[in-house]
């Protein structure tokens, strides 16, 4: 999933060059617009990497800049590319220290589980055939929908 980029204008009042309004976003095609007031707040890209969502500094204040940033980032999968890189996993110091297991891995929902106990849920609540019916037709639409885009498990 893409990175979100926009600028976030200082907090205090007055500090923003523009007279943005304090703690507001813009995003890069509103800057791009005539008459519209340069500033050098910083941008910030938020989004989900790693199974986490945050919001994070690029360090930027130019779009081209920062956008290279958040390229690195979805690049190497996570929010701190660099220390990644260079601490790599975690290596036991002591002879008879047991090795780091990283931890177990969720298991991972299928789309095809999920719509049949969405289904079995909507049974339960014994509500109209027409009703169901309507549900089964939607489950079948996404199912349709995921086999063509080659979805086979939620994430």
């Amino acid at each position: 999933m893409a990175l979100n980029l926009y600028r976030r204008h200082s907090r205090r009042p007055g500090k923003c060059f523009a007279g943005h309004a304090p703690d507001s976003r813009t995003y890069e095609p509103e800057e791009r617009r005539r008459r519209v007031k340069k500033c050098a707040c910083p941008i910030y890209a938020d989004g989900t990497l790693a199974g986490g969502f945050k919001r994070k500094n690029t360090g930027e204040i130019e779009w081209d800049d920062a956008r290279r940033v958040a390229a690195e980032w979805e690049a190497a999968g996570a929010w701190d590319a660099e220390s990644q890189a260079v601490a790599g996993p975690p290596v036991a110091t002591e002879p008879h220290a047991r090795p780091v297991e990283p931890p177990p891995a969720k298991p991972a929902i299928t789309i095809q589980f999920a719509t049949e106990a969405y289904l079995a849920n909507r049974a339960a609540r014994q509500i109209q055939e027409s009703t169901l019916r309507k549900y089964c037709t939607s489950v079948k639409q996404l199912l349709g929908f995921a086999a063509a885009k080659g979805y086979f498990r939620l994430d």
